[in-house]
């Protein structure tokens, strides 16, 4: 299970990346997701890419 970080462009051309609140088991599930919402916000999901998160443990 990942977030997703989505490329999302608006009717008048902005683009921009979002990371989903959510966690998704697949890109097309994450995509699927936020497909409503792209309709109701007048945008289109461009791009999916996997969110990685490192975390580092600090050394004494």
């Amino acid at each position: 299970m990942n977030q997703y970080w989505l490329k999302v462009k608006y009717e008048d051309g902005y683009e921009r990346w979002e990371l989903t609140r959510g966690k998704f088991a697949t890109e097309s599930a994450a995509r699927k997701a936020y497909e409503a919402r792209g309709k109701a916000m007048h945008f289109t999901i461009t791009e999916v890419k996997a969110h990685e998160q490192f975390e580092f443990e600090l050394e004494d």
